[in-house]
């Protein structure tokens, strides 16, 4: 499984139960924990916000290769992954509608668990689901899952 690593630096995007987002650099991501620690940073890179986020009150954490803060052009066609990420031989192709509303396609090798989570690596024709490698979606967040 391509889970994160907790040793490394990483850009996400935080879906929170209540509509709110955070933008941010965590380095300790672990999907058992009870807390996540995101560094708010702004647009020079500079740490200006602190939040200990409880995990129980996240819907999803979209981890991004940037946080479109200095971004000055769209991801494009030949930014998009030529092939679906390697998940195993138990890697399921699915459609997840979120409880918002947004649509995402992309393989899961874990959606069938038993855990009250899962990982997503879109695929898909949306220009900025290219700038997203790994979402973790809380089942609470899924309205629906399908196979595609």
């Amino acid at each position: 499984m391509l889970q994160s690593k907790t040793s490394t630096k990483q850009n996400v995007v935080v879906q929170l139960n209540d509509g709110t987002r955070r933008k941010g650099v965590t380095d300790a991501f672990n999907p058992k924990k009870t807390t996540l620690l995101i560094k708010e940073v702004d647009v020079g890179g500079n740490v200006v916000e602190i939040h200990d986020v409880d995990m129980h009150s996240v819907h999803a954490i979209f981890f991004v290769h940037d946080l479109a803060i200095m971004r000055t052009s769209r991801h494009t066609n030949r930014d998009a992954p030529v092939s679906p990420p390697d998940v195993g031989k138990n890697g399921k192709r699915v459609r997840v509608t979120f409880v918002w509303g947004e649509v995402m396609d992309g393989v899961s090798p874990d959606v069938g668990a038993k855990t009250p989570w899962f990982f997503l690596y879109p695929m898909g024709p949306l220009n900025r689901a290219y700038n997203i490698h790994q979402v973790y979606i809380s089942r609470k967040a899924a309205a629906r899952i399908e196979s595609v």
